[in-house]
């Protein structure tokens, strides 16, 4: 549970300045997520429903890739949007010097 307070600590550090509520919200949620793994860790040695908790663990890590792929994806759509011109305008250029 110590490494749940850190974690807590240096989420709300970090985000403490940009907003109050905000930084003890998140620092909140990170430390809950910190002992729930560790609870999950706890029973997975113990030998307590090893199957559930591996299905429960590989449906966060999932989860967790999903939101932060859609995230960055959506985030990023017109910067991706612009380079991808900047390139087919580029190879247009070299198509055309090339049937001259």
């Amino acid at each position: 549970m110590v490494l749940a307070g850190l974690v807590e600590s240096l989420l709300k550090g970090a985000i403490i300045s940009i907003d109050l509520k905000l930084g003890r919200l998140v620092g909140k949620i990170g430390s809950y997520l910190v002992a729930i793994l560790a609870v999950m860790a706890a029973f997975q040695e113990l030998g307590i429903a090893q199957d559930l908790i591996r299905t429960i663990y590989i449906g966060f890590v999932l989860s967790l890739s999903l939101a932060l792929g859609l995230s960055f994806g959506l985030g990023s759509k017109k910067i991706v949007e612009e380079m991808m011109m900047r390139w087919y305008k580029e190879l247009n250029k070299k198509a055309k010097n090339k049937t001259e």
